[in-house]
């Protein structure tokens, strides 16, 4: 039987934060970006280039070369939509990269797993170590080199876009 456990950790990175993090976990192991989410066709979308990471995507992380499923969701007026996701893909995690925002506005990314799977796990945990070795952990957050300098700027560090100014990260 699967325990399903929620595992995740928060981060602030900027686009240059994040290309590092990932070129740090691809080099202890490799692996697959896949735009994750809701299509109106079935398609798997594999980054080509780390470089090209979007800011505010959202990705499944796998193991290179694993084939990801796409599954069927129905829609209430009776149409599919297809979903690359967790839920037929235990294997991967879950990474929404930060996304900034006009000048001097960063909100934060997250990676994570839910599904119990010992390769999401291994993941889950390889992301953990090098996100704790990249970053310096600021309250509750780990904050990317770039994204530190940002805050001592006086930039917005926001959980979400709408999060109100006395939720923002501070020193």
């Amino acid at each position: 039987m699967i325990t399903m456990t929620t595992k995740q950790i928060s981060f602030f990175a900027t686009h240059a934060d994040m290309v590092a993090i990932a070129s740090d976990a691809m080099a202890l192991r490799r692996m697959d970006f896949v735009l994750a989410g809701l299509f109106e066709e079935p398609r798997v979308s594999v980054l080509a280039d780390i470089n090209n990471i979007a800011a505010g995507e959202r990705y499944l992380v796998v193991d290179f070369g694993v084939a990801l499923n796409v599954r069927s969701v129905p829609q209430r007026n009776g149409t599919y939509k297809f979903g690359v996701d967790q839920v037929a893909n235990p294997s991967t995690v879950a990474l929404l990269t930060g996304d900034e925002q006009a000048p001097q506005r960063l909100i934060a990314g997250q990676i994570g797993t839910a599904t119990g799977d010992a390769r999401s796990d291994d993941l889950y945990l390889l992301f953990t170590k090098v996100i704790k070795k990249r970053c310096q952990k600021i309250k509750s957050y780990y904050v990317g080199i770039e994204a530190a300098s940002m805050l001592d700027r006086g930039a917005r560090l926001s959980a979400t876009l709408n999060s109100p100014k006395e939720y923002d990260l501070a020193r």
